[in-house]
């Protein structure tokens, strides 16, 4: 008789029971998801197993340590996860006692999901298992274990062209130090929500009779669903001594004619190929495990593992962080001057080579694009009729697209430099310099690739937090890269502190606008640590990690990580960010009757100004004139930080001259105070809605990418307020 699977009392973190093999499993009722733990032994099964679920198992390099089924209840996301380790298997088609009791519990029991573990410091010999598994189901997930212990001995493995090559998930895990483990119970939630369809591996000559064999079963047998069919057909064409006690029991009277005719195709086969069915079938999955791991895995000999010069800097705890921030920034300069021209045409222009820094701008990547779409936009104003339609596909669309676009090689020269720095070893040893003064904080040393990217723009800072292993942590830092002033920011800072500064010298100008980073940066830090108590996010008080050698990087390696990262953000924010431009275009298109307008002031951007106008008034101790033009503002900086000074521009009184952004935002007459905490509230509050639709593409959740966005506001107008009032009592 089979024992309940109890909940997990609440200082205990699973229950455990065995499990005996009945017709109907308590365990299944028990349950909202079970989940099937597959693996060869000393694959890291039981380790993984332990890790999950909390238990203390002992974990031994035998075989067979794990033929009574355990099963422990893990609660995740409001549900209950019945994890049941299943027997250590080289495979599912041989007949000892483990295979039997493997494969039985996934025909009679139909778990939700079954988890096939794959060791990644040797897949050549593992994989073959997992193959097998999701040949039969496609409610697979891979589990790739001791990830680290592979990347310690040089061996990459590209998870994500894996994934998309199977057509199933693929999670890199370590037991070890708990890498992947949530993304591992996110990935059971969302395969045993939406199934996918098991694999499909090419027999080649077999598959004539193998399509025949699938036709009967699937006409004489009923019970059987389509990858069944398919993957049954296949072990008795192999001629398994097994197969035929699954077709009894899954044909009935049916079966006999279904295991002659498997015979009778099995003797054709040989006599026509003189080849055996089962030899054939074999060697087909072990050349599918073959191409896969030349494909997706690079590996590298072991090198000294003693420590370099490089070492002895890169770890210093004064000269370590200097030299990874410089290295950082130089990384930083070279993706950005590219892309956008930033910041080096700043660096020329305040050198006085102003038509070098502008020649720079207008011919980066972003400033290209921006001449190729803009140039499209023109063509369909001038063509497309009516002027609405022209508006929406040029203003709209188009310039949508080409948000999206200018974005992507941005991603992708990111990811291609954090690629180099992770294959050549770099990236574990800047993480370890600034690790223990990050941790202080809430996060991991990681968090500072996606801090020093944000200088440029949040957009691939938050794609960045990717690297990041602990889940948490990663989060944490999502929600807290918005806050990093980028190039749009940097734009506004320098036209106010000219606008509304410059009359106090050179020193005052230069510390107003270093002190928006300063207090930028503050903020981020305490995010971090408010976030990382939220979110009950602990962290160790040393950092341990296992650096790999340093090695020169594999262009394969790289060209993954810019693959991966481009796909993700088109496929999941960019998608996001075309609705986004057609809403921001709809609001300073149109006024609040719906009708269109060519007065930015009659939008109904403008008309949500004007309703912030109130409490502007209160933040900023502004007249209401001048209060509902900051609102169009700030609604409009929304679209993109640099904007916020057009919208300014735009709303201007008649006769303001406009020959430079500081002329035209001079009308507001705004004291150093005033202007001071108007500056801050544009350096703190979400950046634009590029940036929220990537955080919302990365979290996946609805709620907090609002929470983070509310949470933005209410600090800039907070903050703004208290520094206006401080500094008019200090100025007074």
């Amino acid at each position: 008789m089979s024992r309940e699977c109890k909940q997990a009392p609440r200082d205990v973190r699973a229950a455990t029971c065995k499990c005996h093999l009945t017709p109907s499993l308590v365990v299944k009722q028990e349950c909202s998801i079970v989940a099937a733990l597959a693996g060869a032994p000393n694959v890291g099964k039981t380790s993984l197993f332990n890790t999950l679920t909390g238990r203390a198992e002992r974990v031994a390099n035998w075989t067979g340590v794990t033929v009574d089924l355990k099963t422990a209840v893990v609660p995740y996301d409001n549900q209950r996860l019945c994890i049941v380790d299943l027997p250590g298997t080289y495979g599912l088609s041989g007949s000892g006692p483990e295979e039997q009791v493997a494969r039985d519990f996934l025909i009679h029991q139909k778990p939700d999901v079954i988890i096939a573990l794959a060791d990644a410091t040797n897949l050549e010999k593992t994989l073959y298992l997992p193959l097998e598994v999701a040949e039969y189901s496609g409610n697979t997930i891979i589990a790739l274990t001791k990830i680290d212990a592979a990347e310690a001995k040089g061996i990459k493995i590209d998870v994500e062209g894996l994934s998309r090559d199977l057509g199933i998930p693929v999670v890199a895990t370590s037991s070890l130090r708990g890498l992947g483990l949530d993304t591992l119970q996110e990935t059971i939630v969302k395969v045993a929500s939406r199934p996918g369809k098991p694999l499909h591996i090419d027999y080649g000559d077999l598959e004539e009779y193998i399509a025949k064999l699938e036709e009967l079963l699937r006409s004489e047998c009923k019970s059987t669903r389509d990858g069944l069919t398919r993957w049954l057909a296949v072990r008795l064409l192999e001629g398994l001594d097994w197969a035929p006690r699954i077709v009894e029991e899954l044909c009935g009277e049916a079966a006999k004619r279904v295991i002659e005719e498997a015979e009778r195709l099995r003797d054709e086969y040989r006599r026509r190929t003189g080849k055996d069915p089962g030899q054939h079938a074999v060697a087909a999955r072990y050349r599918m495990v073959e191409k896969l791991v030349e494909k997706h895995v690079v590996k590298r000999p072991a090198r000294d593992s003693s420590l370099t010069k490089v070492d002895v800097l890169l770890l210093h705890p004064i000269a370590g962080p200097v030299l990874s921030l410089l290295l950082l920034l130089g990384a930083f300069l070279l993706v950005f001057t590219l892309n956008t021209g930033f910041p080096l045409n700043m660096i020329l222009d305040a050198l006085g080579f102003s038509e070098a820094a502008a020649l720079l701008e207008e011919y980066s990547i972003a400033g290209i694009l921006g001449m190729i779409f803009g140039h499209i936009a023109d063509i369909i104003r001038g063509s497309v009729r009516p002027e609405w339609l022209a508006s929406l596909l040029a203003d709209g669309i188009v310039s949508g697209v080409g948000l999206v676009l200018s974005f992507t090689p941005l991603i992708a020269f990111v990811y291609a430099v954090f690629g180099a720095l992770e294959d050549t070893g770099l990236a574990p040893r800047i993480a370890v310099a600034f690790d223990r003064f990050l941790r202080k904080f809430g996060v991991g040393g990681k968090a500072i690739f996606p801090a020093i990217m944000g200088l440029g723009c949040n957009v691939p800072a938050v794609t960045a937090a990717r690297i990041i292993e602990s889940s948490r942590e990663r989060l944490v830092t999502i929600l807290a890269v918005p806050l990093i002033p980028c190039q749009a920011r940097l734009v506004v800072i320098l036209a106010f502190t000219a606008a509304f500064f410059a009359e106090h010298g050179p020193l005052v100008t230069a510390v107003v606008a270093l002190s928006m980073y300063a207090v930028a940066y503050a903020v981020f830090l305490l995010t971090t640590w408010i976030l990382s108590k939220l979110l009950g996010n602990e962290v160790n008080e040393e950092y341990f990690i296992e650096l790999p050698p340093l090695q020169k990087p594999s262009w394969k390696v790289i060209w993954w990580y810019v693959r991966s990262s481009v796909e993700h953000f088109l496929v999941r924010a960019g998608t996001i960010i075309l609705v986004l431009s057609i809403v921001t275009w709809f609001a300073t298109s149109y006024t609040p009757v719906l009708a269109p307008t060519d007065d930015p002031g009659e939008s109904i951007a403008a008309s949500v100004g004007k309703a912030l106008a109130p409490l502007i008034e209160i933040v900023f101790d502004v007249s209401h004139d001048i209060a509902w033009r900051l609102g169009f503002g700030f609604v409009q900086g929304l679209a993109a930080k640099e904007v916020f000074l057009e919208a300014l521009a735009m709303t201007a009184p008649e006769g303001i001259p406009k020959t430079s952004p500081e002329e035209a935002i001079s009308y507001l007459n705004l004291t150093p105070a005033q202007a001071y905490a108007v500056l801050l509230a544009v350096t703190l509050y979400m950046p634009c809605v590029a940036t929220l639709a990537t955080i919302y593409s990365e979290v996946r959740n609805g709620k907090l990418t609002a929470a983070i966005l509310a949470y933005t506001l209410s600090l800039a107008t907070l903050l703004a307020f208290a520094a206006r009032v401080v500094l008019q009592m200090l100025l007074a």
